[in-house]
């Protein structure tokens, strides 16, 4: 079971990987429309997912509880400061 959490968050970003093509990741001047197939047609940032399914799956795995804590708070932060400052701006 625990060894199944990182290798479904490792799958989910080779999917959305895969579905992005070569799209930039920061100047979206480019971009012209946004990605509605594969896991994008589920969730907005699968990539994001994928993380934190990785970083659980890691405190599955090695016991380290506390630590989940730490990377759920992480995410959260994380989350907020790309929105409010990176894709507002």
């Amino acid at each position: 079971m625990e060894v199944g959490i990182p290798l479904l968050g490792g799958l989910l970003r080779v999917w959305a990987v895969s579905h992005r093509g070569k799209r930039p990741r920061l100047n979206r001047d480019n971009v012209s429309t946004m990605i509605r197939t594969g896991p994008y047609a589920y969730v907005r940032h699968p990539l994001y997912v994928a993380n934190l399914l990785i970083g659980f799956g890691m405190v599955f795995l090695s016991g380290a509880f506390p630590f989940g804590i730490f990377l759920l708070v992480f995410f959260v932060l994380y989350l907020y400061i790309i929105q409010h400052f990176v894709l507002i701006h």
